[in-house]
């Protein structure tokens, strides 16, 4: 996969290494120059009972790819109480 580079920054959304060859038969996926870098999807994971997942994925750089990152916090205690409620 590969996502579109603007001012150094990930735009958009990533596009599947097939389409893109479709797209852009005579662009060079691998060279920033071209305005794209590779991009590295990574699955939502189970983040526990008292942990909200806030907006996300996001799309940020991580090494020399791009990659999903998904933000958690913490449950207040109040959302916590609701949901050991709930679990009664």
């Amino acid at each position: 996969m590969f996502i579109r580079i603007e001012n150094g920054q990930p735009v958009g959304h990533p596009i599947l290494a097939e389409n893109f060859r479709q797209a852009y038969p005579n662009l060079d996926p691998t060279d920033p120059a071209n305005g794209f870098a590779e991009f590295i999807r990574i699955a939502r994971q189970d983040v526990g009972k008292y942990k909200v997942i806030l907006s996300g994925p996001t799309y940020e750089w991580v090494g020399d790819a791009v990659q999903d990152i998904w933000e958690t916090r913490d449950m207040t205690p109040e959302e916590r109480a609701e949901v050991d409620q709930l679990s009664e």
